[in-house]
């Protein structure tokens, strides 16, 4: 019987598998011929990403079942309190080589923010949103004075009430508007064009460098108020665009109710909510 069991469930899980192997390989093979089609015929297949999407719930869900019963996840074991004083000694400096080594290699000193690509032969200076995860995320390896100096360089380049642009409008290779052909619109998608979703990270990135008082929530507040105010008159009343131009009167372009737009300012919402006693 059990033997039976164990054959049973080796079938399943090789079905399982060639599923999840025949969603992916479905998947990249749309995106390679949506690539193909978009740069060298300005022809996208216009049902790409809806069913690229699908197919990677199903390679999800299909490849989990055979990675949880063999035991392959991939973890992290955040128990590091738990450790024997001398292993957890060992991990502190291992994380303070990985600290250091961020800063010496990502740091710009010049521009006083983040590099946005580090490579052998050299470094991209553009700024970037990128950089603003380096201070919202937890534990991150800049100081205070960095993460500060992040905050307002990204403050001060690329925050607009629509979001955050994707490239500083000083950068030569900046496009302010999104519009036109395929790949004129592909050209301006990640090199100026505003990005919603991106206010949830700078307000949380604020926070962490001014700190949770009074004035700084109520500037958070303020930017998000009027940042729901904007963003919900796009072409779907209610909902938050994909996009918007990099310049006024930043036109809402692409998807006109994009979950992630919309998930990230309910989140920005409820965190501002999360204060302490009298602070409202």
């Amino acid at each position: 019987m059990i033997d039976g069991v164990v054959k049973g469930i080796h079938w399943l899980l090789a079905i399982t598998r060639t599923a999840a192997a025949i969603f992916l390989i479905s998947s990249v093979a749309i995106n390679f011929v949506n690539i193909i089609g978009r740069y060298f015929f300005s022809v996208s297949i216009p049902w790409a990403e809806e069913i690229m999407l699908f197919l990677m719930v199903g390679c999800v869900f299909t490849g989990c079942c055979a990675v949880a019963w063999e035991g392959r996840q991939i973890r992290m074991d955040v128990a590091i309190g738990m450790l024997p004083p001398k292993l957890r000694e060992l991990v502190d400096a291992l994380s303070e080589l990985v600290r250091a080594n961020f800063n010496r290699r990502f740091w710009n000193a010049d521009l006083e923010c983040c590099f946005d690509v580090v490579e052998d032969h050299g470094t991209d200076p553009s700024v970037r949103p990128n950089q603003i995860f380096a201070v919202s995320l937890a534990n991150s390896p800049l100081g205070d004075a960095q993460q500060s100096a992040v905050v307002e360089v990204v403050r001060r380049e690329l925050l607009t009430p629509m979001g955050l642009r994707t490239l500083s409008r000083s950068d030569p290779n900046y496009k302010g508007k999104y519009s036109g052909p395929q790949v004129q619109r592909d050209a301006a998608y990640h090199n100026g064009t505003v990005w919603p979703w991106l206010m949830g990270p700078f307000v949380e990135a604020y926070l962490c460098a001014y700190g949770k008082t009074p004035g700084t929530m109520h500037y958070c507040r303020g930017l998000v108020e009027r940042f729901a105010e904007a963003v919900t008159r796009g072409p779907c009343l209610g909902s938050v665009p994909e996009i918007f131009d990099g310049e006024g009167p930043y036109i809402a372009r692409g998807c006109p109710a994009q979950a992630w737009s919309v998930a990230e300012l309910a989140r920005v919402k409820w965190l501002l909510r999360e204060t302490p006693r009298g602070m409202l």
